[in-house]
């Protein structure tokens, strides 16, 4: 188990130093740039992320699937052709989602708005080839180059840019996370040869025809889930931003970005638990039960342990890290905190859930929380602003928990009979 834990000591630090990067990025913005800008510069990366879920139609996603039957065929180039398939298929679709940015800001020059729409393009093609790559990596168990092209490169290079060269709007940041999106990409497609052949002379750098007509449609499913979880996590894209002020994008943006953290203690116990998790479906139902309770009452404690602070004095946590400026989203921390606290335990039993094949009661489940997001939102955001946004969310995280627990409990009372 130590041997085990010591060889996973480079990943768990890679994953930790990711998300401490972009909790780092959130920070300089609050203090580099005026609250109204930080807020642009929110949305733009809100809009990024969401168009990243949703503008390769699902082909993201589905490369798990497509991969190893590439490899079968002794074919693993061809993820080369899907790729490129993928980051085409997105550029459009991107570029209408992140429409908005023409009309967000009034000040803001028509040619400045064009290019921001661009900048959100290439940023999530990007980040779309780099999770292609990602799980082109896993299938080869390099996870460290998995959690180093998913995230880390990206958000190393962008810190290094606002370091070396400060900016002062939101329309200087988006080209420096351009500049970033783009030499990650760059990383990730080269570091790819080492595991994918390029596409053969003379063949397409796209699929064949008939294989598009296979594949997309395929795709779709894995479309409907991101998107839906993104329409939990991007609530402030989704509605604070049109139905309130870009200020209050700013406050909900910050508090969220802290709740984030919630997430990672027990993402690491499923790390470390993963190996077991993953045979559960073999061996003595007892030790399944046992398993599955200890892992999950780890994971609650730890996040406890962790939500306290975030809801007891958030006001100071807020101020000391971000500015005093964001002091006033106190109570929108607090309740982010305690929607988070329903749906963080199970983070470390997911691949539990996924190894039974409960992929579609937990969509079901993402699906309910969704909707009732978009519904308290759509009703408070106009009035009550980032709280409204804020109630909106904890309310679907805490129905997700209860659907979550229920899972869990009919897995518990199946292994007992």
């Amino acid at each position: 188990m130590k041997a085990r834990l010591a060889g996973g000591a480079p990943l768990l630090a890679a994953y930790a130093a990711s998300k401490a990067m972009q909790l780092a990025i959130a920070v300089l913005l609050a203090r580099l740039l005026s609250k109204g800008e930080a807020g642009s510069a929110f949305y733009l990366v809100g809009l990024i992320a969401f168009a990243q879920s949703v503008g390769s139609l699902g082909l993201d996603g589905f490369a798990a699937y497509v991969l190893p039957r590439f490899r079968r065929s002794d074919a693993l180039w061809k993820m080369r052709q899907y790729a490129t398939l993928a980051v085409l298929v997105s550029l459009p679709v991107a570029a209408l989602i992140a429409a908005g940015l023409v009309f967000e800001r009034a000040e803001r020059t028509w040619g400045q708005s064009i290019a921001l729409l661009c900048i959100a393009a290439v940023c999530s093609a990007s980040m779309i080839y780099r999770r292609i790559a990602r799980t082109a990596f896993l299938s080869r168990a390099q996870r460290l180059r998995a959690v180093v092209h998913d995230t880390a490169t990206v958000s190393g290079l962008t810190i290094a840019i606002l370091l070396i060269a400060p900016i002062s709007t939101s329309f200087a940041f988006g080209v420096a996370l351009l500049g970033a999106n783009l030499l990650a990409a760059l990383w990730a497609h080269r570091d790819l040869g080492r595991i994918v052949a390029p596409v053969p002379a003379g063949f397409s750098p796209l699929p064949h025809r008939r294989v598009r007509r296979v594949i997309m449609p395929m795709a779709l499913p894995s479309l409907v889930s991101q998107g839906l979880a993104q329409a939990i996590n991007r609530v402030d894209v989704l509605l604070l931003a049109p139905l309130s002020t870009i200020d209050q994008v700013a406050d909900f943006s910050v508090a969220i970005r802290i709740t984030f953290f919630l997430q990672i203690v027990p993402e690491i116990v499923g790390l470390i638990a993963g190996p077991r998790l993953l045979r559960v479906g073999e061996g003595n139902p007892a030790q399944h039960r046992q398993l599955a309770r200890v892992v999950l009452r780890a994971s609650a404690g730890l996040s406890l342990a962790i939500a306290l602070p975030l809801i007891v004095c958030p006001g100071p946590l807020l101020a000391g890290v971000f500015g005093p400026e964001y002091r006033q989203a106190a109570g929108v921390l607090a309740v982010l905190a305690v929607g988070k606290l329903f749906t963080a335990p199970f983070n470390a039993l997911m691949p539990m859930f996924v190894t039974l094949g409960h992929n579609r009661r937990i969509a079901r489940i993402v699906a309910v929380g969704a909707a009732i997001n978009l519904a308290v939102g759509f009703a408070l955001i106009s009035t009550y602003g980032a709280m409204g946004a804020a109630v909106g969310t904890a309310m679907a995280l805490a129905a997700m928990g209860i659907g979550y627990w229920r899972l869990y409990r009919s897995l518990l009372t199946e292994w007992r009979a």
